[in-house]
């Protein structure tokens, strides 16, 4: 099954199961693979779930956006989740820059995300998923993040 195969399939299982949230957060069984054979050190391919999943599944079903976007603002209320959205947030709006696709809140996610960055700061700093590569930093990560929505996307989340 190719990665886009695989996209697909989990968000619309995700979908008719009512987890989104887990599928956000790459949490097994809905966890997509990199498109490339090579170590991972997130836990799932948020490109290849809004491209290949999410997309479609949207044209199909008009309650999907506003599904996500619940599953995203529930996701920021612990910090893995909150990572995983903000993850999410920005390969939404990179593909968002480039041609048109389905519609989210952009301002409520934004202050949701910034809510959550604030609330959950000392815990991000101390957590080490497992998905985590040796030696990284998870708070570094979410700087690394919002400083990139803020210099692509003008949305200042720290």
């Amino acid at each position: 099954m190719t990665v886009a195969e695989r996209a697909r399939s989990a968000v619309e299982r995700a979908l008719a199961a009512d987890d989104l949230e887990l599928v956000l957060r790459g949490d097994s069984p809905y966890s997509i693979p990199e498109e490339y054979m090579a170590p991972s050190t997130v836990p799932t391919n948020w490109s290849a779930m809004i491209r290949n999943g999410l997309e479609a599944a949207s044209r199909d079903d008009a309650s999907v956006p506003a599904r996500l976007e619940e599953a995203l603002l529930h996701a920021t209320g612990d910090a893995e989740g909150l990572y995983c959205a903000l993850e999410f947030f920005r390969a939404y709006l990179t593909i968002r820059s480039r041609r048109p696709i389905f519609p989210l809140d952009v301002q409520r996610i934004s202050d949701a995300l910034r809510a959550g960055i604030a609330a959950h700061q000392a815990e991000i700093r101390s957590l080490h998923p497992a998905w985590l590569a040796p030696g990284e930093d998870l708070w570094e990560r979410v700087v690394r993040l919002c400083d990139l929505i803020k210099d692509k996307h003008g949305i200042a989340l720290r």
